[in-house]
């Protein structure tokens, strides 16, 4: 049942908000594409995003786990030592705190990707992550 009541409404509020997500089962992973021009943009679309997402969990039963929420900012090495500082994101009356690393499923990644491969649309700009 989860997947009826979620998956479809997820996509529709995730992609309205002009951003791309990653569904693993019950596990939302949400990226967004950032520039320095774009950046207070970008957040806030990615704040009104989750919002959203948070009103149709609820309404759905379902809701967001306020300790299981993450954020990085990932890119190359020299491009986010040329990027603005991101602390924090304002999420559903909550704050989370960017931090350097993740852990989604066991695995961490640190926001210089380097325990992963880069690819070239990481080394150009740097993506913001928002885990669910």
């Amino acid at each position: 049942m989860y997947g009826y009541f979620t998956l479809l409404p997820v996509l529709q509020i995730v992609f309205a908000h002009y951003i791309t997500v990653q569904q693993y089962a019950d596990d939302n992973q949400l990226f967004i594409g950032l520039s320095t021009a774009t950046l207070p943009t970008a957040l806030t679309h990615l704040e009104h995003c989750i919002v959203d997402l948070n009103s149709c969990f609820c309404s759905n039963g379902l809701c967001l786990n306020a300790v299981k929420l993450e954020a990085t900012l990932l890119g190359a090495h020299l491009r986010l030592h040329s990027f603005p500082s991101v602390p924090s994101v304002n999420i559903a009356s909550s704050t989370v705190t960017v931090s350097d690393k993740i852990t989604p499923h066991g695995v961490t990644i640190n926001k210089y990707l380097t325990l992963i491969l880069v690819s070239l649309q990481f080394a150009r700009n740097p993506f913001f992550i928002f885990e669910l």
